[in-house]
């Protein structure tokens, strides 16, 4: 896979220490209750690594249908990138090279700074447009909101409380 172009990126502090953050960052089993546009994650590793797979039934903008996202990078604690290898909402038709990353940064004992970042290139003219008149503020829509749930969800602590949150 190429290094793909950087589309955008958002920022969001929460006011938890980065090791409980990256408790629920690894775990894609609690992404249906931080990712808004995420219903259920079908398919998953225990824990994010590279090589690790998993399959999210989605629902985006009315429509419903599956990504499947593939980790190429983990540094514990601090950042987690994945591929995105297919999906039936046609991403990988649009974009090549479309990934996107998690980075964690400490900000004192209590606080962590958490960036999201998206990677693709448009796969033609029409792609190319869309993408300058709307997908760039889509995904910034999407990242902003993905990094507010994780902050709700890092703050209050996960519905389904794994071991590792008692």
């Amino acid at each position: 896979m190429e290094t793909a172009t950087l589309q955008g990126h958002s920022e969001q502090t929460i006011e938890e220490p980065t090791k409980r953050v990256w408790a629920v960052v690894e775990d894609s089993s609690l992404l249906a209750e931080w990712v808004p546009a995420v219903e259920r994650v079908s398919e998953h590793a225990n824990r994010e690594g590279p090589g690790s797979v998993r399959r999210c039934e989605v629902s985006v903008g009315g429509r419903r249908g599956y990504i499947v996202e593939r980790c190429i990078e983990s540094v514990p604690g601090m950042r987690l990138r994945h591929a995105v290898d297919d999906d039936s909402l046609g991403f990988t038709k649009m974009f090549r090279d479309y990934t996107f990353s998690l980075e964690l940064e400490s900000q004192g004992e209590n606080s962590t700074l958490v960036r999201c970042e998206t990677f693709y290139e448009p796969r033609g003219i029409v792609p190319r447009l869309m993408n300058a008149l709307l997908m760039r503020r889509r995904f910034r829509g999407v990242r902003e909101k993905l990094l507010r749930g994780l902050k709700d969800l890092v703050e209050r602590g996960p519905v389904n409380s794994p071991a590792a949150w008692r």
